[in-house]
């Protein structure tokens, strides 16, 4: 089973050139903002550098997994209560499923829906298996087979949105969710990455206050196009805080990335404009790709800026490969076939000079 950063290995090109569109990953998302976050990272760099650069001398042994330093910050943008939750920083996302995979060790992580393939593959490495377990609440809660379904449970795993159809969009499916988990103990664990793409207002991040078995993820990478500052936050119950700190690491964070990534939470929900765009080229893209001869694309849950195409479908070298349109094969575990499956996606061009450059190669 392979980790998604592995789908690059042998991926041919990560930038556009003459020949090449690369539709491979956003590149263009910092630009859609509303705030010029090149700005004002370079204004707090340069504070930084003028300051004799207090961050980088700091080694936070009093608080090593960054709570005191980017907590306000978190609790403020999504108007968290400041009792009823606990705060974990890692090095991306990534380090911190690693970390958590840890609650499947010889047990049975249940996946709702698809997901990337890290953490089922660290869960396996660990001795543990996947078991899909539905999108929907009559799924999680149905009495035949019941406890077959929860038996040897170690956690729920979830990404949301899901990558497509916004399956687990709405709040109060998370909510009986987070119910029917723990009342068996079970915690639930939601990767909110792609959630920057949505508003503030859509992440489940209040409910940690309401649920005692409750762990959310989010980052930087996405939306903020913000990968290199490799900071990743884990919003917890309270309830959690022991359990987390006993397989998260401490001290993952750096001092800077601490820094760097409270300056951009305060400047709240910038984003608007980024999901106006998002929707836009996504409407142009389909119908543009429809009619050069590609009318079965599938679109990704709505704030997500990605088409889809199966991984083998003949359209990629029929279609695309000869007007210098690259994607990239997305890996998700899939629920249906439980192992890695293959699609091919396509991340639309959001920057205007892009969506031209789109344009004029699908050009009839």
């Amino acid at each position: 089973m392979p980790l998604a950063i592995q789908s690059y290995l042998t991926h041919p090109a990560l930038a556009d050139s003459d020949e090449t569109l690369v539709l491979s990953w956003t590149s263009d998302e910092r630009g859609c903002l509303d705030r010029n976050v090149a700005a004002v990272l370079a204004g707090a760099l340069a504070e930084e550098a003028s300051g004799g650069l207090p961050q980088l001398g700091q080694y936070w042994v009093k608080d090593p997994y960054g709570e005191g330093f980017l907590g306000p910050a978190v609790r403020r943008f999504f108007d968290l209560p400041e009792e009823g939750s606990t705060i974990f920083c890692g090095a991306g996302v990534n380090s911190l499923l690693h970390a958590l995979a840890a609650l499947g060790r010889e047990r049975r992580a249940l996946i709702a829906g698809s997901s990337y393939p890290d953490l089922p593959y660290w869960v396996a490495g660990q001795g543990g298996t996947c078991f899909p377990i539905g999108t929907a609440p009559q799924a999680w809660a149905a009495s035949d087979g019941e406890s077959a379904v929860w038996r040897d449970a170690g956690l729920v795993f979830l990404e949301r949105p899901s990558l497509i159809a916004n399956r687990l969009a709405d709040t109060e499916d998370i909510r009986r969710l987070c119910d029917i988990a723990g009342r068996r103990g079970v915690p639930v664990l939601i990767d909110e990455s792609n959630a920057n793409y949505a508003p503030p207002s859509f992440s489940a991040v209040p409910f940690t206050a309401e649920f005692d078995n409750l762990i959310v993820l989010r980052g930087f990478s996405k939306a903020y196009g913000l990968g290199g500052l490799r900071l990743g936050y884990a919003i917890a119950s309270e309830a959690l805080r022991r359990t987390l700190a006993a397989i998260v690491p401490p001290l993952l964070a750096s001092s800077l990335s601490l820094y760097l990534g409270r300056t951009i939470l305060d400047l709240g929900d910038i984003g608007i404009g980024l999901r106006r765009a998002i929707s836009d080229s996504k409407q142009e893209a389909t119908t543009l790709f429809h009619t050069s001869g590609i009318d079965h694309a599938t679109p990704s849950s709505g704030p997500l800026p990605y088409l889809f195409l199966e991984a083998d479908d003949p359209a990629i070298e029929t279609h695309l490969a000869p007007r210098g349109i690259l994607g990239k094969q997305h890996l998700q575990w899939s629920p249906e076939h439980r192992e890695v499956r293959p699609l091919y996606r396509l991340s639309v061009p959001l920057a205007p000079a892009r969506r031209a450059a789109l344009r004029a190669r699908l050009r009839p």
